[in-house]
């Protein structure tokens, strides 16, 4: 498989949260309030299509609450293999979510750029977005996590860039999420660098970055950006970038069109 640029996907819209008790972003009919980081009191309401809804929830009895009484949400946990301490995220999404949504939320809680191309194992099978063959796998964006995941404790794998070779460990912690919203709870330690060179890559990296007498040390500061911290984990930065999300890839009433994505 080759990698190519990848198009804007759509989720489902749900409750947000960024702080607890705090009513960020809810399914409306319309759109209503501003959307600024600094004030996370304000609500801003996602429309979502009248052709979109499921039946008996279209016309003027159709209100938020009830869209999210209809949907089921999952608590996930995910952990990056082969590196101690673990990197892990404990986040929530939408049951019906597809595969490929599923990356992209997946891409933000982590920390990753999305720019290789993946794969989830569950079972036997797998699946990706590019397959060009049989043997390639399935096309994730046909399938939804809760046809193929059911089952508390089940757990499936995430594969990203197929050269460093990343690989990724999902649990599926509670089935029945009490609250219906798609937000990152907790987690520990910042992603690796992309291109870092896979485990045995980010290791060394690691070594070298931490100390300053390092033949390698002042270049590859240079190369992330001038800093990097392990340790570092920002939750509300990702629920942030998971707001933007979910207000950038909502239902639309008409798609894109004709349009060339180029490289």
């Amino acid at each position: 498989m080759t990698d190519t640029v990848r198009s804007p996907t759509m989720v489902s819209v749900c409750l947000f949260r960024l702080r607890p008790g705090r009513e960020v972003c809810r399914p409306a009919r319309g759109f209503s309030g501003r959307l600024r980081p600094e004030y996370h009191d304000e609500t801003v309401f996602i429309p979502r299509p009248q052709e979109e809804l499921p039946a008996g929830m279209r016309g003027a009895e159709m209100n938020g609450e009830e869209i999210m009484r209809e949907e089921r949400f999952y608590q996930l946990k995910i952990r990056l293999l082969g590196i101690e301490p673990e990197i892990w995220r404990r986040f929530s999404v939408p049951a019906s979510i597809s595969l490929d949504r599923l990356h992209d939320v997946i891409q933000i809680v982590m920390g990753w750029n999305d720019s290789h191309l993946y794969e989830f194992t569950i079972g036997k099978k797998r699946y990706t977005e590019f397959p060009e063959s049989r043997l390639d796998g399935l096309v994730c964006g046909r399938y939804r996590l809760g046809d193929l995941i059911k089952k508390e404790g089940r757990t499936f794998l995430y594969r990203y860039d197929f050269g460093d070779g990343w690989e990724h460990e999902l649990t599926l912690e509670d089935s029945h999420f009490v609250e219906p919203v798609m937000l990152c709870f907790e987690g520990e330690r910042a992603c690796p660098p992309e291109d870092v060179g896979g485990v045995p890559g980010y290791s060394e990296f690691c070594r070298a970055v931490k100390d300053p007498a390092h033949e390698d040390h002042e270049e590859l500061l240079e190369w992330v950006g001038g800093e990097y911290d392990g340790e570092y984990f920002d939750r509300d930065g990702i629920n942030w970038m998971l707001l933007r999300y979910l207000m950038w890839s909502r239902d639309r009433h008409l798609d894109w069109g004709p349009i060339e994505w180029y490289e």
